[in-house]
């Protein structure tokens, strides 16, 4: 099967209504790292179990479907906290340089990032 490059229309509002549903279903969840890796890690095997089912069983596409949506949408999640514990990093970094007298803008920032490979 070949990589179609995150262009099927359908995938990305698949993940914002799994997304609501996973709201509406557990609310807003507060857990540790290594739980929401856990959690991923069950949506995974989930998503192999579905695999297998379909390829050596003739299952339902459309079974493999909804538990890759529900792992990416887990997936996205721990992203999105990461992101948010980057950003504030970004910024701890930045206050400490202006007390220090260095004066650092966002632009700087991501440039040195990107030049360290940080970002």
């Amino acid at each position: 099967m070949k990589d179609m490059q995150l262009t099927h229309p359908s995938i990305f509002p698949a993940v914002l209504r799994e997304n609501q549903r996973q709201i509406e279903k557990w609310g807003i969840q507060d857990h540790s790292p290594f739980e929401w890796l856990t959690y991923a890690t069950e949506e995974l095997g989930e998503l192999a179990n579905a695999i297998s089912e379909h390829h050596n069983r003739g299952g339902d596409p459309e079974a493999v479907w909804k538990e890759a949506i529900q792992t990416a949408t887990l997936c996205l999640k721990i992203a999105e906290m990461y992101i948010a514990l980057s950003i504030k990093r970004q910024v701890e970094e930045m206050n400490q340089a202006a007390r220090r007298g260095v004066k650092i803008t966002p632009e700087s920032y991501i440039e040195d990032g990107l030049k360290r490979g940080d970002l």
